[in-house]
């Protein structure tokens, strides 16, 4: 349920609740771009409705800790290996909103030996969840601060905007302002295709989605003949990954944040 904003735990806790639209990125001049230059993904958007109460502030979030935090993790070393770049898309945009971005998990990764037996201990057993979400550290401080035990933590939802959702879908690639401005990007620099000897993509979101439908489909194909030893030489290299338009997205924002700079 994405209503479920927390108002009841941040009763129990004494904390002072702000309530921001996640879908207020959409009312912005070219939204996505901040995001886009810094991960190729704009999955950290809903942060642009907060944009307010952020700036000077320390944002303290949890990326990460699925790895640090999570008991059945096997992300062990103290070089911290990271699953993924979670938190990456805010570089640029908390540069623009002015907050740090202060990532909890962090601050005890170089000790995530100690922290997973922790997690994993006899005397943890009372806050561990069984399936595959369960945090007993984290558990344990909120449930001994007063926050009963099913009004949090159960599952993520809610937290970021899905890229299918965005880029996939044929009404949503990108808001009106930055569709329209991407595409005239991808048509101004099609001698850049040219000069290298490749076809430039059209530049149609219509075109895109039908593509990207078509190459999600052949997925499953190319996990058979992934297992077809003779076909999986022969198309082995084959890339069936949804992107068509998509990949260039990366460059088109990379090119538009340069602007930003020069406000």
């Amino acid at each position: 349920n994405v209503d479920d904003i927390g108002a009841g735990a941040a009763t129990i806790l004494g904390l002072r609740l702000h309530s921001i639209d996640r879908e207020a990125w959409r009312k912005e001049q070219f939204p996505e771009v901040p995001f886009i230059a810094s991960y190729s993904s704009a999955e950290d958007m809903i942060f642009l409705g907060a944009a307010q109460q952020l700036r000077g502030k320390v944002l303290l979030t949890g990326y990460h800790g699925d790895k640090v935090w999570d008991k059945l993790t096997t992300y062990l070393s103290d070089k911290i290996v990271r699953g993924d770049p979670s938190g990456l898309a805010l570089t640029e945009y908390r540069l623009h909103a002015g907050f740090i971005n202060c990532a909890v998990p962090f601050w005890g990764t170089r000790q995530i030996r100690d922290i997973h037996a922790i997690s994993n201990s006899a005397a943890m057993k009372r806050w561990d969840l069984q399936g595959n979400y369960s945090r007993p550290i984290c558990r344990r401080i909120a449930e001994e601060a007063g926050l009963p035990r099913e009004s949090f933590g159960m599952k993520k939802k809610a937290v970021s905007v899905a890229g299918w959702d965005v880029f996939l879908d044929g009404g949503k690639f990108l808001t009106p302002s930055s569709q329209e401005d991407f595409l005239q990007w991808v048509r101004d620099h099609r001698r850049d295709w040219l000069r290298r000897g490749r076809l430039p993509p059209i530049a149609s979101i219509n075109t895109n989605f039908l593509i990207n439908y078509l190459s999600m489909r052949a997925s499953n194909f190319n996990r058979w003949i992934s297992k077809t030893t003779p076909l999986w030489r022969v198309l082995g290299n084959s890339n069936f990954e949804p992107k068509y338009l998509n990949c260039y997205l990366f460059p088109w924002a990379v090119e538009r944040m340069k602007s930003y700079y020069t406000q």
